[in-house]
C-alpha cells in the first residue's frame, strides 16, 4: 500500500499534511491509495468547515482532495495524513548494529539556500508566537523573554523573526555556510543577529539568555548521551535563572513505529521552478541499541542534486527529562503537540504532530 501525500508548489510531509493545509488558503490536499478503508479513514476525520472540491470515493487509486478556504479557523483540518497513515502496515524496519559515528558534517548542511527553501513552509510567525508564550508561561525571567538562542540554528528563520520583535537575538551553528546564509538573511530583513560558528557540546559564548530553541528535531544530531547531556549543561550555564531550553523533535508516535520507517517528501518553488524534498526512505537503517537512524536525505532542482545520508538519534521523553534533570533543570517538564500558540497538548489524537519539551533552569 502506498500514501502519496501533495500539495501542489507548497511543501507537505506524510504526516502533517493537514497542518500545513491549515496554513496555507486555497491549496489542496490530497493522497492516494490503494485500499479503500484508508479513504474511508481520511474522510471521518475532516470536519465540517472543510470544504471538498470533489466528492470522497471508495474505489482504488482515486484521489481524495480538499480545499482550505480563506474563511476557515485554524486548526480546524485535523491530521488527515496521519490517520491515514496509521491504517498503512510498512515492510518491517531493517536493522542493522551500526558502531561508528559519523564525524564528519552531512552534505546537506553545505547547501544553506536548499535547506532554507526546503523547509521554507514553516510558519515562523506562529511558532515564535509559540516559543515566547511558552517561556513566559514556564519561565520566570519577567515575562516575554528579552533574549533568546537559537541552537544548532541553520538558516536561523526563528532567531531573526524574534529579532523582529526586538528581542535580542543570538544564534549559534556548526556550519560555517549555515552561519553566512542566516547573517544574510537578517541582513536582508534589517535586524541585528549575533550568529556564531561553534558547537553546541562545547562552552557556548553566550550568557543570561532567557530562552534557548533546539528545533527542528536538531536534537537527533546529539547522536550519545554524552551530547546531549553536554549540550543541555552548556545551555543552563548560558541561560539566566529563570530560563527556558525549548526542544522540538518527532512525536512519539513517529519514534515507536516500530513496523516500518516513516517517509516524507514535498515540494516547493525554488528559483523559477521546484525543488523536490525526500526526508527518510522505507530502506533507512536503524539501529536499535543506539537508536541512530541512518536517514537518507534528497534535495533535486534543476541541475543540482544532493544525496546524503544523516545519522538521527531517535530520543524518548523520558530519556529527555532524565538528561535534562541531570544537566541541572527542573524536574517538572512540560510537553506540547506542535509549536502552537494555541498551545496543542503533547496526546491530542487530532492536532499533536510534534514533541515540544519545555525545560526551566
Amino acid at each position: 500500500p502506498t500514501l502519496v501525500p501533495w500539495l501542489p508548489k507548497t511543501p507537505v510531509c506524510s504526516a502533517t499534511a493537514a497542518h500545513v493545509a491549515t496554513r496555507t488558503r486555497g491549496s489542496r490536499i490530497s493522497a492516494t491509495t490503494s485500499r479503500p478503508e484508508y479513504l474511508t479513514a481520511c474522510r471521518i476525520r475532516l470536519l465540517s468547515n472543510t470544504a471538498l472540491t470533489q466528492p470522497l470515493v471508495e474505489t482504488t487509486r482515486e484521489q481524495l482532495a480538499t480545499t482550505i478556504t480563506p474563511s476557515m479557523r485554524r486548526n480546524t483540518v485535523t491530521l488527515l495524513m496521519l490517520h491515514a497513515a496509521r491504517a498503512l502496515r510498512c515492510a518491517p524496519l531493517r536493522t542493522r548494529r551500526t558502531l561508528a559515528l559519523r564525524s564528519t558534517q552531512p552534505r546537506i548542511y553545505d547547501a544553506p539556500t536548499l535547506y532554507d527553501a526546503a523547509f521554507g513552509f514553516r510558519d515562523f510567525e506562529d511558532e515564535v508566537d509559540f516559543l515566547c508564550a511558552a517561556h513566559e508561561k514556564h519561565g520566570n525571567t519577567g515575562g516575554a523573554p528579552s533574549k533568546i538562542l537559537e541552537l544548532a540554528a541553520g538558516p536561523a528563520r526563528h532567531a531573526v523573526e524574534a529579532s523582529k520583535r526586538g528581542v535580542d537575538a543570538t544564534a549559534i551553528d556548526l556550519s560555517e555556510a549555515m552561519v553566512k546564509c542566516g547573517t544574510q538573511i537578517a541582513k536582508e530583513e534589517d535586524v541585528a543577529l549575533d550568529y556564531r560558528v561553534g558547537d553546541v557540546r562545547e562552552a557556548l559564548p553566550f550568557d543570561k539568555v532567557c530562552s534557548a530553541w533546539l528545533l527542528l528535531g536538531s536534537v537527533g544530531h546529539l547522536l550519545t548521551n554524552d551530547d546531549a547531556l553536554q549540550c543541555f549543561q552548556n545551555a543552563r550555564k548560558a541561560l539566566a535563572d529563570g530560563g527556558t531550553l525549548i526542544l522540538e523533535l518527532p512525536h512519539p508516535r513517529e519514534t515507536f513505529r516500530v513496523d516500518g520507517v516513516s517517509e516524507d517528501g514535498w515540494d516547493v518553488p525554488f528559483e523559477g521552478g521546484d525543488l523536490r524534498v525526500r526526508w527518510g526512505a522505507e530502506d533507512d537503517v536503524f539501529d536499535p541499541l543506539t537508536q541512530i537512524r541512518q536517514a537518507s536525505v534528497a534535495f533535486e532542482a534543476d541541475g543540482t542534486s544532493i544525496t546524503d545520508v544523516v545519522p538521527t538519534r531517535e530520543y524518548t521523553l523520558q530519556e529527555l527529562r532524565l538528561l535534562s534533570k541531570a544537566a541541572g533543570f527542573r524536574e517538572e517538564v512540560a510537553t506540547y503537540g506542535a509549536l502552537d500558540p494555541e498551545f496543542v497538548a503533547a496526546d491530542d489524537d487530532e492536532l499533536a504532530y510534534r514533541l515540544v519539551v519545555v525545560l526551566t533552569a
